[in-house]
Formats: C-alpha cells, sequence, structure tokens
C-alpha cells in the first residue's frame, strides 16, 4: 500500500476520480434545489363595468353626446403574482375617437398598461359613440346687481368689456340658451365699482346651463355709484314782448335735455326742468344769447351749464280772421245755452305777428271759447277766451264779449227761437287744447281773455245769476 501511495501516478488518478464523484454529487443536489414545474397554474378574474375611456376626438369641433356602454367588463388571465399587480397599474380601456366627425360611430376598444403576463378579454369589446358638432353663437352680456348701495346714492346701469361674449355647445342643446349672465354685489357700495365677473348661461326658465363654452367666461364690469340722476326736457321761458313792431319769427335752443343730480322724490317729481327765462323786450334784433342753467328747487347739479338760445325777429304784420265760431266749453246736459248776440254765433278778430308766423296760420289754429261751467239760467253777456300760437296775439285790446241765454232743457220758451247754425256752435267734452307750441310760459299769443267778469243783461222777468267759473289766461 505504501508502493502505491508513493506512486505519482495512482495518486494522480485517485485524485480525478475523487473530482468526478463530488462533481457529481453538486451537481445532482443543485438541481433538486432549482427544480421548475414544466405547468405553470394559471388563475382568471373579471373587472366588473370598468371604465371606457374615449381620446383623440377633436374637442374644439366636435362634441361626445353618448357612448355605449359607458363601462364594459374585463376578463384577466394569469398567474397569481400577476394578477395581483393589476391594482397597482394604471390600465385603462381607451376608446379611440381620433378622426372621426358628427354622426353614429362603432368602436373597437382597447385594453392598456395591465401588467405582463396578464391576457385581457374586453366584453364587450365594441362600443356606440354618438359625436355633434359644436356649435357657436354671439351673446350680450347680462349684468345682474343683487343689493342696493349706499344711502342717497344710485347706481347705474353696469357695463361689460366686452360687451358681448361667444358660447359654444353642441348643436342640439344652442337653442336652450337664452342669455348669458354674471352678477356684481354692490351692496353698501359709495362708488363707482369696477370688477371682473365671471360669466355663465341661462335657459329661458333662469335655469343654469352645465357645460357651455363661454369665450371670454370672465369680463371686466363698471358699475357707477352716483347720486341719483335723470334727464329731463328743458323748458325755456319767454316774457315781455320785442319792441313796438316787432315779433318773434322763431326761437331755437342747442341744449334740448339736461341731466340733473338730486334727492330720489325731488327728480322724479319734474317733468321738464326750467328756470331759464328770456326777456323779449330786450330783443331789438336777431340775436342769440348765451344763458346759465341755474340750480332750481334742491336739485344740486345739472349738466350742461350753459344754453344757448337763438331768436329771430321780423316787422309785425296783421291778419284778419272772419266768422270764426264760438266753441262752447262746460255745457251741462240740463241747460240750454242759446247766443244771442251775435246771432251768427261767429266773430271777426285781426291777429298781429312775424309774417313768417301770420302767413301760416289757419283757421283751425285760432279758437274762439266760451266758458259756460257752473252757470245758471239766466241771460249774461260773458267773456270770450282767444286761443292763438305762440308769438302770436291779438291786434287790438278790445274786450270780446257775447250775451248768452240759459233755460232749463225741459222749459218751454215763448217768441221766436233762435237757432244756431251747428257748424257755428259746438260742444266739446274737454276744454281745447292750447294751442301754442311747447312753451306754457309764454305770454305772447296763447289763451287770450277779452275780459275779466261777465255782465248780466236784466229785464224784468230775468233772475240775477252768479258769476261763471272762469278757466281762461289773461293775454
Amino acid at each position: 500500500m505504501d508502493r502505491l501511495l508513493n506512486n505519482t501516478n495512482f495518486v494522480r488518478v485517485v485524485a480525478l476520480l475523487l473530482g468526478v464523484l463530488l462533481w457529481l454529487v453538486v451537481r445532482l443536489n443543485y438541481e433538486q434545489i432549482n427544480v421548475r414545474p414544466n405547468n405553470p397554474v394559471l388563475q382568471t378574474d373579471t373587472i366588473v363595468d370598468a371604465k371606457v375611456t374615449p381620446v383623440g376626438l377633436d374637442t374644439e369641433q366636435y362634441y361626445l353626446s353618448s357612448i355605449e356602454p359607458e363601462g364594459v367588463d374585463v376578463h384577466v388571465q394569469g398567474t397569481s403574482s400577476a394578477l395581483n399587480r393589476i391594482p397597482n397599474s394604471q390600465y385603462a380601456i381607451i376608446a379611440d375617437l381620433t378622426g372621426l366627425t358628427e354622426g353614429i360611430h362603432e368602436v373597437e376598444l382597447t385594453a392598456q398598461n395591465f401588467p405582463r403576463g396578464v391576457e385581457v378579454t374586453l366584453d364587450p369589446d365594441v362600443v356606440t359613440v354618438t359625436i355633434e358638432r359644436m356649435e357657436t353663437k354671439q351673446f350680450d352680456v347680462i349684468i345682474e346687481l343683487i343689493g342696493t348701495p349706499a344711502e342717497g346714492l344710485k347706481a347705474g346701469v353696469p357695463v361689460a368689456n366686452p360687451s358681448r361674449v361667444h358660447a359654444t355647445v353642441p348643436a342640439s342643446r344652442l337653442d336652450a340658451i337664452h342669455s348669458i349672465r354674471g352678477k356684481i354685489d354692490i351692496h353698501g357700495a359709495a362708488e363707482t365699482i369696477v370688477r371682473e365677473v365671471k360669466l355663465e348661461a341661462y335657459d329661458a326658465s333662469g335655469k343654469l346651463l352645465e357645460d357651455v363654452a363661454i369665450s371670454p367666461s370672465i369680463v371686466s364690469v363698471e358699475v357707477p355709484i352716483t347720486p341719483p340722476i335723470r334727464s329731463v326736457p328743458l323748458q325755456v321761458s319767454y316774457i315781455g314782448r320785442p319792441p313796438q313792431g316787432l315779433s318773434v319769427a322763431g326761437v331755437s335752443q342747442d341744449v334740448e335735455f339736461v341731466t340733473i343730480t338730486g334727492p330720489q322724490e325731488v327728480i322724479d317729481a319734474i317733468d321738464f326742468y326750467e328756470g331759464v327765462v328770456v326777456d323779449l323786450s330786450r330783443i331789438t334784433a336777431d340775436q342769440t344769447l348765451t344763458l346759465e342753467i341755474p340750480l332750481m328747487n334742491q336739485i344740486t347739479s345739472v349738466e350742461p351749464r350753459e344754453v344757448r338760445v337763438a331768436i329771430d325777429v321780423e316787422p309785425t304784420v296783421q291778419r284778419t280772421f272772419e266768422a270764426v265760431p264760438i266753441r262752447l266749453f262746460g255745457e251741462q246736459g240740463d241747460y240750454e245755452i242759446a247766443i244771442t248776440s251775435p246771432e251768427s254765433g261767429t266773430i271777426s278778430l285781426t291777429v298781429e305777428g312775424a309774417e313768417a308766423l301770420v302767413s301760416r296760420l289757419t283757421a283751425g289754429d285760432v279758437q274762439v271759447i266760451l266758458d259756460v261751467s257752473n252757470i245758471a239760467p239766466g241771460s249774461y253777456v260773458l267773456p270770450l277766451r282767444v286761443n292763438l300760437p305762440r308769438f302770436i296775439e291779438l291786434a287790438a285790446a278790445d274786450d270780446l264779449r257775447v250775451s248768452v241765454t240759459v233755460t232749463e232743457a225741459s222749459e218751454q220758451t215763448s217768441g221766436p227761437v233762435h237757432e244756431e247754425p251747428e257748424s257755428v256752435v259746438t260742444k266739446p267734452e274737454q276744454p281745447p287744447e292750447d294751442r301754442r307750441t311747447d312753451d306754457p310760459d309764454s305770454d305772447r299769443g296763447g289763451n287770450q281773455d277779452t275780459g275779466n267778469q261777465p255782465s248780466e243783461e236784466t229785464t224784468d222777468d230775468e233772475r240775477t245769476a252768479g258769476e261763471p267759473r272762469s278757466t281762461a289766461n289773461t293775454g
């Protein structure tokens, strides 16, 4: 044995055999430890009603009106470790609408972002989509004010910039838009408000409409907060008359309306603004006056502050109107009224004024009124009232009076009865209108009484009656 062990070749052979045996043992042990099954165990699961996500639609031109169904069932298969990774993945069920236009389309679904090793089946794998075209319409911006400003102040009309905006919706919903509105709170405001306001769309019943694209959706709004203001006509008054031989042919003013500021109850009661007075007695030729508009009756400001009044004068001319009918005013049904003098029931009048005005007069412009209201039966001499256009007046200051007899309607009178022509004596139900133009304060023309009090004619069989009420102005 010692001889074999001392043999170098023998030792080498034995070492080689031991190395081979050791390799075999290690190899067999490694294969037993790392053995893999040839047929791994697979599992299945179902994700119920997974939401379908549409992508690729040109939303500036089209609107996805509907998608059916909105959710699908997702059947997945894989090893348990693979399925366990699904909740952590950002998976999606995609309906690609790229390139589709308005109409009804069937779109195939795709599953994205599932873990590796998971097989996916969709049920159903196709959805039906309805696409509408987007329509745009322009609307005025309406601003609603909420609350009231500080005491004594008033909110003016809100101004939006821009004042018109575009609303874009599917074509089927365009007609539902009634208005585009914004709201701004002015409660307690003491000065003009400037604020950014968000706009919203509403239908005719005032219901808010969702999903309406408004461009721009925010506008700048200015709300003036001022003392109460109002715009009213400016009334220029004329007093006196030009020197002898001259008459006013026409007047004009460069300011027709003024804006007044003051307490609300005061300006609400003003129908026209007055205070500017022109004295015609100082006018000897055509003239243009610049007059200050004064503050009147608690008014705190008036704009503009001046008015230019142009006055044209011409030589005075006269014109006579024959047989002007006398019109009765205030006649009562219980009495019969007869004009006894003049028997014709008409009078002649001479008027004077500027030729430009006198030449245009017609018979209808000259009205002679007899006021018989509140008169009792009897015989009277009553004054007449003459209505003339502005800046036209009677040429003579003679008193124009007529004699009348008033009797009970049922009373039978003896003797011949004077019958007045229907075309001469009229019975208006209301007082005739003042024939002047637009100046109720003019002293030229207009209503002219020809006397102050009636005189009564008395006979043995006539009873005295009270003085009738006069409604005329003295010219």
